[in-house]
């Protein structure tokens, strides 16, 4: 089983893909999945967008596509003059 070939098959056919969605189809373990993302992050062809449990994976040519649909606006909201 070409492990790379899988991983391109499933972004060009999803769009992003978790390291997880790999295990899941193949029964490898994280470690080793994560290995050829690495390679294929060296080799310039996926992008990794967001870390660690919110990790996911991008062709290089559809990442600004998946930047947006990641991208999540936060605000803090403070409370200016409360009296109890």
């Amino acid at each position: 089983m070409n492990i790379k070939k899988l991983i391109l098959r499933q972004l060009t056919k999803k769009g992003t893909i978790k390291v997880a969605d790999v295990v899941e189809i193949t029964g490898f373990s994280r470690a080793y999945i994560n290995r050829f993302f690495q390679e294929l992050r060296d080799e310039g062809k996926v992008l990794l967008l967001g870390k660690a449990n919110r990790a996911q994976y991008a062709l290089i040519k559809s990442a600004k596509a998946a930047k947006k649909t990641l991208l999540t606006a936060r605000r803090i909201l403070k409370n200016k003059d409360l009296s109890e």
